[in-house]
């Protein structure tokens, strides 16, 4: 029986550093805005004109970059874009813009569906250091997004160092404002809803005022409390908000089932248990229609096509998509709901205290199943998870339409750490030259998703070279002797997956003085020991999930191994590492577990965290079991 050392060597990397992330000044900008006047005029059916006149100045070689090409988007089949004054000013003179150099079009991208937006790119003269622009545009909205409705939100702070702002409104319906200022530099004339309706301004008071921030590290996350903004919305109740959105789904809900649709539910109504059944539609759902990503139809509406519409092109965006699984699923009795939410990876929602539309950019659906059961179900993946929910979708703000809850603006489920995630056991034997290893690998929730119905795109081939690359973080070389044994990956419903790989990996071993050396790392948490007392930002982690990663040495001692064990638990990463015998083999145990996807600025220097981040550095990051009775040369 062999005999091993087990050592850790922690690599320090300069992000292991402690260093100075914190709000920028004017030295670290590259634009002033020496100007900026927004006037809003907004109708009672909801419809308004803005006039922007803005001035700014360029303060270094990243400014020219920055205003190099300066774009404005807006909707073309609602509002439209006039531009009244584009020129540059240095040095005493100015430089118009020429017509040629003002290029409106549509935005060509599948990604956008049915929505026509359009940009305007205006490229500025003469653009030196010191050098001003000045803008002034109109926006008209020709046709608001719902009825009688208008919400907008204001952001303070962006592009570069500002030294004046004032926003004036004037309105013929009643405006609820709520203002996020931690930086105490806004000030305002509104009152109340009623004063509104005589005009108010919001203005700048303190010059030299930025919300950006300087070498925050990567993957770093603002939290928009710590950001200046002003929402205005001219309905103050989320419950009488989602009222007014909910008979533009239900209508369409409620029609009659073309042939496909119909199909579909009669297939369904023969599938027992809740989940199989609502996989099933999802699955035929995507197979049969092609999904069109942006959440805004032509003219800009909110709500659903017609289901004879949908069907006719068998495309739909997220309404689209939504509606028909809510349709055959009412019709199996399920309760059905819509969700509105803002989709996305890699970013923090809070709460709106008012109905904002800009809050939400995808809509999917909530089944109550006659058991009592929930599905928050997003119909426009690539594949099926009634069993869980999207990350994308989920721990959000997001709004209920239909349904009976007492409060329609509620938080979407978490993922579960402990149903998502990925186990792998490898396994090596050292009786034969090189080392044989053996990968049985399983991914649960999220993780299956990104693997299952994967042979429906890829050749058997491209599969496996894919998958090999995948799961080891390393290319399939003919050398290695890979074999692979993959379940059946062309259904679109997820669930647990299941790989095994044997191979003789060469080189996979470290070379050291003491011997070869087990890589036993966690790079992914590096950006966990950024340290800084400064930070802004959160810190994410990551989607919640369990890692999983047991190590069996074949035929082999760890002595005094238990010295070595480490656990360490914070309320947004646990990490634990055991070693044990089990019969001749020794087993090095890893579980890592990532409760919440971002790590609160606030948090990062708590004596949790602290503790963490020492343990890690020490014993996690770059560790390395040696083992000094080897030869490197035969076993890799």
């Amino acid at each position: 029986m062999m005999r091993f050392l087990f050592l850790f060597v922690a690599f320090l990397q300069i992000s292991f550093f402690d260093a100075h992330s914190r709000w920028a000044t004017r030295e670290d900008v590259g634009v002033a805005v020496n100007f900026f006047q927004r006037d809003i005029n907004i109708k009672k059916d909801g419809t308004y004109q803005e006039r922007f006149h803005i001035k700014m100045t360029i303060l270094n070689e990243s400014g020219r970059d920055q205003l190099a090409l300066y774009p404005i988007f807006y909707n073309g089949s609602s509002e439209k874009v006039k531009i009244l004054k584009a020129q540059t000013n240095d040095k005493g003179t100015s430089y118009k813009v020429s017509e040629n150099n003002i290029v409106d079009k549509a935005i060509a991208s599948s990604e956008l569906g049915f929505d026509e937006l359009r940009k305007v790119s205006i490229a500025f003269p003469k653009l030196g250091v010191n050098a001003q622009i000045e803008l002034i545009f109109e926006r008209q909205v020709l046709e608001p997004s719902l009825s009688n409705f208008a919400s907008f939100s204001l952001s303070f702070g962006e592009i570069g160092i500002w030294e004046h702002c004032v926003v004036n409104i004037k309105t013929e319906m009643p405006l609820y404002v709520d203002i996020n200022d931690p930086h105490h530099i806004l000030e305002t004339s509104y009152v109340n809803p009623e004063q509104s309706m005589k005009g108010f301004s919001i203005h700048l008071k303190n010059k030299d005022f930025t919300s950006l921030k300087v070498n925050e590290p990567q993957g770093s996350l603002t939290n928009p409390k710590k950001l200046t903004w002003v929402d205005v919305s001219s309905e103050k109740i989320w419950n009488r908000f989602s009222g007014k959105l909910l008979p533009g789904y239900q209508s369409v809900m409620n029609q009659k089932h073309p042939p496909i649709l119909e199909a579909i539910w009669k297939k369904a109504s023969e599938v027992k248990g809740d989940v199989e059944q609502i996989n099933m539609i999802t699955s035929e759902i995507i197979r049969l229609f092609h999904y069109l990503g942006d959440w805004r139809t032509v003219k800009n509406q909110i709500f659903p096509r017609d289901l004879k519409t949908i069907v006719e092109t068998q495309t739909g965006d997220c309404k689209d998509f939504s509606v028909m699984l809510a349709s055959i699923a009412q019709k199996l009795g399920y309760e059905t709901s819509f969700v509105l939410v803002y989709r996305g990876f890699n970013n923090i929602l809070v709460p709106e205290v008012f109905p904002l539309l800009q809050s939400f950019n995808h809509v999917f659906v909530r089944l109550k199943s006659q058991t009592g059961k929930t599905y928050w179900v997003d119909p426009t993946n690539a594949v099926s998870m009634a069993q869980g929910i999207f990350p994308d979708v989920a721990d959000r703000p997001v709004l209920i339409i239909g349904g009976n809850d007492a409060q329609k603006y509620q938080k979407s489920p978490a993922v579960n750490p402990e149903k998502n995630g990925v186990a792998i056991e490898h396994t090596i034997r050292f009786d034969s030259s090189p080392a044989q290893h053996i990968i049985d690998y399983e991914a649960t929730g999220h993780d299956a998703a990104l693997i299952t119905g994967l042979s429906l795109y890829m050749s058997e081939k491209s599969l496996e070279e894919y998958l090999f690359d995948y799961i080891t973080a390393e290319p399939l070389k003919d050398e290695d002797a890979a074999k692979m044994i993959l379940p059946n990956l062309n259904s679109r419903d997820v669930k647990t997956v299941k790989i095994k790989i044997t191979m003789k990996k060469k080189q996979y071993f470290k070379k050291t003085n003491l011997g070869p050396g087990i890589p036993l790392g966690y790079q992914s948490l590096e950006k966990i020991l950024f340290n800084s007392e400064q930070q802004v930002n959160d810190m994410s982690l990551g989607i919640p999930k369990t890692l999983f990663r047991k190590t069996r040495l074949k035929n082999t001692s760890i002595p005094g191994g238990e010295a070595f064990n480490i656990s360490v638990d914070t309320p947004y990463i646990r990490i634990n590492r055991e070693m044990v015998r089990e019969n001749k083999d020794s087993l090095i145990i890893d579980k890592l577990t990532i409760k919440k996807p971002y790590l609160p600025a606030e948090a990062l220097n708590s004596e949790d965290i602290k503790r963490f981040r020492e343990l890690v550095k020490e014993n996690i990051l770059e560790s390395i079991y040696i083992m000094p009775n080897l030869d490197y040369a035969k076993i890799s």
